[in-house]
């Protein structure tokens, strides 16, 4: 079940290389909670899906992230389109 308090952060523009990563384009110019926080919601026509980031990397102006269970290009290409959120509770303290 999802928190009730997920705040939209980004979105994901596909795959990046060939071993799962997901290319995130951030809503805000800085990104820090998607950099510092590792629970996110994957938000798509369904039940928000939560995902274990293992790694976050900055590229740019995009994050790149990889989470548990994308492993491949093909399957972090069907991830095209999602809206990536985090809880409001799961926020770093200011």
């Amino acid at each position: 079940m999802a928190p009730g308090d997920l705040i939209e952060l980004g979105a994901v523009r596909g795959a990046y290389g060939l071993k799962g990563w997901v290319r995130i384009s951030p809503f805000a110019a800085d990104g820090v909670v998607l950099e510092n926080v590792h629970r996110w919601w994957l938000l798509r026509d369904a039940e928000p899906l939560e995902l274990t980031v293992q790694e976050v990397k900055r590229h740019a102006e995009s994050i790149l992230a990889k989470w548990a269970g994308c492993e491949s290009k093909e399957a972090a290409d069907t991830f095209k389109g999602a809206t990536i959120a985090v809880a409001r509770s799961d926020f770093p303290a200011l």
